[in-house]
């Protein structure tokens, strides 16, 4: 039950702000989302080409995201938050090695962390809420079982009916937060009719229509979990396809297999592009008078310097070069 008006959060000072932005950088792209630490690595070759509209206010932000490269993205979010990611075009996502459902749905809790990997094609709604937030339109009893249910709902016991069903609602809620920032007159009445939408919505998502049933986790979901844990906690310029074989205890035509299923790439090829992601974000990070293209690339691994300048350029549409120097001017 949302609480009395007496109880508002929108003030004339404290509308929600409508962001958009588009051609982002990877880069610009994990930086776009209150509340989540991110860190990207393409995955695809071609330009990154990310989309969003973002709707914030002080207690919650609500993003329509889209791009056209596929990518991994690291996240963990803050303590006190909730997120929620909703797919809005039916590709394949992996989380944490898992490939999702027909609903395509995934959620972060107090301070959980994920790896996810996007299509190529992809678009979706994510919502992230401060759970001080929840207070202000519930009874402490009911914010917290609207939290508990939450932690519930990462576990996958919640129904993909009830997940489709809060992904329309969620979408509905972009638009009419959209026609209100085109308002001259900020109504903090209409806001507070928008806020009680989102905040009924959730409540009755909740409620009931729970289930019990896990899905049965793939064995070789799991080893790819595995291997995404350890590739991503191990320093990029030693880790090797022996290296993850020997610390995973799994054979290497386990791990080769599990990879090009659910990836469709090689773990050499994974790796590969995981540094190049990492040589361009050094590069970025460089003064050009201070640090070479040459000798950047060597502390990452890289032998043969023309094949490797071949390769990102291919990959990211400009060479080592640009990336160095056109970021600094």
């Amino acid at each position: 039950m949302i609480m009395d008006s007496c109880m508002t959060i929108v003030s004339d000072n404290s509308f929600p702000k409508l962001i958009k932005s588009s051609s982002q950088t990877i880069e610009e792209y994990s930086n776009a989302i209150p509340a989540l630490d991110l860190r990207s690595s393409q995955l695809s070759k071609g330009n990154f080409n990310g989309h969003s509209k973002l709707i914030m206010s002080q207690n919650f932000s609500l993003a329509i995201r889209e791009a056209d490269t596929t990518h991994i993205q690291n996240a963990k979010i803050g303590l006190g938050k909730i997120g929620m990611m909703f797919p809005l075009v039916q590709n394949e996502y992996i989380s944490n090695g898992k490939s999702l459902g027909p609903d395509k749905q995934y959620i972060m809790f107090n301070g959980d962390e994920n790896k996810i990997i996007y299509p190529k094609k992809h678009k979706h709604i994510t919502l992230i809420l401060d759970t001080n937030g929840l207070q202000k339109y519930f009874s402490e009893d009911e914010a917290q079982i609207l939290i508990d249910t939450y932690q519930d709902m990462s576990n996958g016991m919640v129904s993909s009916d009830r997940k489709l069903l809060l992904t329309q609602k969620l979408y509905n809620l972009f638009e009419d937060f959209k026609e209100l920032d085109k308002r001259i007159d900020k109504n903090p009445l209409a806001y507070e009719d928008a806020y009680e939408s989102l905040f009924y919505a959730l409540n009755n998502y909740q409620e009931a229509h729970t289930s019990k049933v896990f899905e049965r986790i793939k064995n070789n979901e799991r080893l790819l979990a595995r291997a995404l844990e350890y590739i991503h906690s191990e320093p990029l310029q030693t880790i090797t396809v022996s290296s993850l074989v020997k610390n995973i205890h799994a054979s290497s035509r386990s791990i080769q297999y599990c990879f090009s299923e659910l990836l469709g790439m090689s773990p050499k090829k994974y790796l590969v592009r995981l540094r190049l992601n990492a040589i361009r974000r050094e590069l970025n990070d460089s003064c050009p008078t201070e640090k070479t293209i040459t000798n950047i690339a060597n502390n990452y691994g890289v032998i043969n310097i023309g094949r490797f300048k071949q390769d990102y350029e291919e990959f990211f549409n400009e060479t080592p070069r640009e990336t160095l120097f056109n970021f600094k001017a």
